[in-house]
C-alpha cells in the first residue's frame, strides 16, 4: 500500500465549518466557568484543577492494548493485543488470529495519558483485502486528561461485524489503525513503522544482530596494527553514549558526527602505521560537520514525535534558523576538507571532487522542506552523494600520481 492511499484510509472525517480552538493550558482549563459546580466536579475527576501539573515530556498518550471482545468466543478466552511488547507483536504477525465470516465482534482500547490535556482523541481502523477497503473503524475516545489515580482509560466501541460473502473467503487481511487528536497529532506515527516497533523484530533478534556486526568489526579491527587496534577500541565509549544523548542534550548529532568519523584516523593509521594530525584533525572536523547538516536534516523528519517522546535533536535546537545553520556547517564541512587536501598536497582533481560537493551540499539545502518528511528523506539520502563527490575526487587524485 502506498503511503498516500494508507493517509486516505486513515484520514479522520471532518464536520463542515468544525474550527479546532486554540490549545489551553491546564490552569487555563481550571479556572474556565469555575462557576459551573458540576463542570468543575468532572473537570477534577479528570485532574484538572488549579495548580496541576499536567505537562512533562515524552508521549501525551501510551496505547497499551487492543482487545477483540465477543459473544462467540469460549469463555474466558480473550484476543488481546499488548501494544508496548514487541516479542508479542512479532509472535502475532507470525500467527495471525482467524475470524469467522459475520461475527459480532467489538474493540476496546486501553490507553494512558501521560501528561497534558488532550482533546477530541479518535480511534481509526481499516481494513483491507490487498487494495480494497472492506471495512473502515473510527471511532471517538474524547477529550482527557491524566487519571488522578495513574489507572489507564477503557474505551468499549460499538459492535461491528467482520466481512462475510465471496470476498470474505478468498484471502487475508491487513489491518492499519491510527490514533489522532482534534490537532492532527498522530502518536509516533513513523517510528511505529521501524522493525522493533512493528514487531518485525524481537529484542532478542536485535540483540543477536548487534552481536553479529560487533564481532565482525572486531574481527577486522585485530587485523590492524597496534596502534590503529588501540585508537580504534578508544572509539567505543562514543559508540556506547551516543544512543543515550538524545534524552541528555540538543546535540546527539553531533556525538554521532564524533564516532562515525573515526574512521578518518583510523583509516590514516591502519595505512601510515600513525596519525598525521596536522591532516586528519581537520578532516575529521569536516566530517563531523558534515554528519551535522545530514542528519538534522534527517531529524526533522522526526521533530514531532521527538517533542511527545521526550527526545532531543539538532533540528529542534536550530528550528527555523535551521537552513542558514545548516549552511554555515555546509561551508565549515568544505573549508575544513579542503585545507586538508592542502595540507596532504593534493591536487586539482581532489579539489573538483570538493566542489562537485558544495554544488550538491547547497543544491539540497536550497530544495529540502524541513516540514516535509519525503523532502527530508530525500536531502538526507542527497547529502550522502557530497561523500561520493569528495571520494571520487581523491580517487582521481590518487590515478593521477599512478601515472
Amino acid at each position: 500500500m502506498s503511503s498516500h492511499q494508507e493517509e486516505d484510509d486513515l484520514k479522520p472525517s471532518t464536520t463542515p465549518g468544525y474550527k479546532v480552538g486554540a490549545a489551553k493550558t491546564t490552569e487555563e482549563y481550571a479556572t474556565l466557568d469555575a462557576e459551573d459546580e458540576s463542570l468543575a466536579r468532572w473537570k477534577a475527576s479528570l485532574g484538572i484543577v488549579p495548580g496541576a501539573a499536567t505537562t512533562g515530556t515524552g508521549p501525551k498518550v501510551t496505547v497499551l492494548t487492543l482487545e477483540l471482545a465477543s459473544q462467540t468466543l469460549p469463555p474466558g478466552k480473550k484476543i488481546v493485543f499488548e501494544l508496548g511488547d514487541p516479542e508479542k507483536i512479532a509472535y502475532l504477525k507470525k500467527h495471525p488470529i482467524t475470524i469467522k465470516e459475520g461475527v459480532e465482534y467489538n474493540v476496546r482500547i486501553t490507553f494512558k495519558v501521560n501528561h497534558s490535556i488532550i482533546s477530541g482523541v479518535r480511534y481509526i481502523q481499516a481494513v483491507k483485502r490487498g487494495p480494497v477497503t472492506v471495512d473502515k473503524l473510527e471511532q471517538m475516545l474524547g477529550s482527557y486528561g491524566p487519571n488522578p489515580s495513574g489507572e489507564p482509560y477503557i474505551k468499549n466501541f460499538e459492535p461491528e461485524e467482520s466481512p462475510s460473502g465471496m470476498i470474505a473467503r478468498s484471502g487475508t487481511y491487513n489491518v492499519k489503525s491510527r490514533v489522532i487528536d482534534d490537532d492532527g497529532e498522530i502518536y509516533a506515527k513513523r517510528t511505529k513503522e521501524r522493525p522493533l516497533a512493528r514487531g518485525d523484530l524481537t529484542r532478542k533478534d536485535a540483540f543477536i544482530f548487534l552481536g553479529a556486526q560487533l564481532s565482525v568489526g572486531l574481527a577486522v579491527l585485530l587485523q590492524f596494527n597496534w596502534y590503529s587496534i588501540l585508537l580504534g577500541a578508544s572509539s567505543l565509549s562514543l559508540v556506547t553514549v551516543y544512543p543515550l544523548m538524545k534524552r541528555i542534550t540538543h546535540w546527539p548529532q553531533a556525538v554521532l558526527g564524533l564516532a562515525f568519523n573515526w574512521g578518518a584516523l583510523l583509516g590514516w593509521s591502519a595505512v601510515a602505521g600513525t596519525v598525521d594530525w596536522a591532516v586528519c584533525l581537520p578532516l575529521y572536523a569536516g566530517g563531523v560537520c558534515w554528519t551535522l547538516v545530514y542528519d538534522s536534516i534527517y531529524a526533522h523528519q522526526d521533530k514531532k514525535d521527538d517533542v511527545h517522546a521526550g527526545i532531543k535533536s539538532t533540528a529542534l535546537l536550530f528550528g527555523d534558523h535551521s537552513r542558514s545553520i545548516l549552511t554555515g556547517l555546509s561551508a565549515s564541512t568544505i573549508s575544513l576538507v579542503s585545507y586538508a587536501g592542502y595540507l596532504n598536497q593534493h591536487t586539482e582533481a581532489f579539489y573538483a571532487g570538493v566542489a562537485l560537493a558544495a554544488l550538491q551540499l547547497g543544491r539540497i539545502l536550497y530544495r529540502t522542506d524541513f516540514n516535509d518528511r519525503p523532502s527530508c528523506w530525500k536531502g538526507f539520502v542527497g547529502s550522502g552523494w557530497a561523500g561520493f563527490w569528495i571520494w571520487m575526487g581523491a580517487f582521481a587524485d590518487y590515478g593521477l600520481t599512478l601515472l
